[in-house]
């Protein structure tokens, strides 16, 4: 068991490293106060995964350079803020031109008529799961596995 080990991660170290990453509504504020509100946010990641990986292992991570490893850390978080922050956008993108529609929620354009392309790739995933659930087989087929 992961929690009887005796080198089980404390419940500060397991919740730490589980935190969501700050974005959105979660974005501390001297970051929205900032010149360079992206620099900050990161720097702030940065400083809160390098508290985390102190907390969780100190043996493993304290002997490292503390320099070298912030910059390790903020190339890959700004990797995945990158990602992240797309992701968002394209989803408010989405959600812009559903907002603006005369029949709102009810939007029935196709994908290839959708402007937003996180909307289109939703569309036609949903589209895609259509036809599969229709060409299953029905309980009562002989090819139909219970």
């Amino acid at each position: 068991q992961l929690d009887e080990s005796p080198d089980a991660l404390s419940d500060a170290a397991l919740w730490r490293l589980w935190a969501p990453v700050p974005v959105g509504c979660l974005v501390p504020a001297e970051a929205h106060a900032s010149s360079d509100p992206e620099g900050v946010l990161l720097q702030f990641i940065v400083k809160e995964l390098h508290a985390a990986l102190l907390l969780a292992e100190r043996q493993r991570w304290s002997g490292l350079d503390s320099d070298r490893l912030r910059e390790v850390a903020s190339r890959v978080v700004a990797s995945h803020l990158e990602r992240h922050t797309a992701v968002l956008e394209s989803q408010e993108e989405a959600y812009r031109e559903v907002a603006a529609a005369p029949d709102g929620v009810f939007l029935a354009l196709s994908p290839k008529d959708t402007h937003s392309e996180y909307r289109r790739s939703m569309l036609e995933h949903q589209h895609a799961e259509d036809e599969r659930k229709r060409r299953r087989g029905q309980a009562g087929d002989e090819r139909f596995v219970k």
